[in-house]
């Protein structure tokens, strides 16, 4: 039996939060023409991290008031990507707001139908306490009317 040893690699800083200076250094590399391996292999990050972290840094930029123009030019991405990249961020933004919306109106109907379930419960407890009454209310009627009966014969 041969046994498969996993011999990839992960950066260091894989999974690791990204502070503001590596943000600052991946546009300083940016700025002097470097390439994604290059920074990644500085920043001990996946090439694929430090894209989205430069995808992440473009939209940023350009929430903050940035044109695409300077952003294209901080980032070496052309308008048309960034133009994607704000896209996708949008989506993103509107499937969370939609996924919070659903969130909570499936709590507020968990809730509602908690206080349908009291309801019913208090409700269940009223019709047993009448049947109750009821029943002991036909045993008066039944011993009522046989004392009736008794007495006109």
């Amino acid at each position: 039996m041969s046994v498969i040893v996993n011999t990839i690699k992960k950066p260091l800083n894989s999974r690791k939060k990204w502070d503001d200076s590596e943000e600052n250094e991946i546009i300083a590399m940016l700025s002097s023409d470097a390439s994604i391996d290059e920074i990644a292999k500085k920043l001990e990050r996946s090439k694929y991290s430090i894209r989205l972290r430069i995808e992440s840094l473009a939209v940023r930029a350009i929430k903050n008031g940035k044109s695409i123009e300077e952003v294209a030019k901080l980032t070496n991405l052309n308008d048309d990507y960034i133009n994607e990249c704000i896209t996708k961020c949008d989506l993103a933004d509107k499937r969370r707001k939609i996924n919070e919306n659903v969130y909570n109106d499936i709590t507020s109907l968990k809730e509602e139908h908690c206080i349908f379930q009291d309801e019913i419960h208090k409700l269940n407890e009223k019709i047993e306490s009448l049947e109750k009454k009821m029943a002991s209310h036909e045993k008066y009627i039944k011993v009522f009317t046989k004392h009736l009966a008794g007495g006109t014969s």
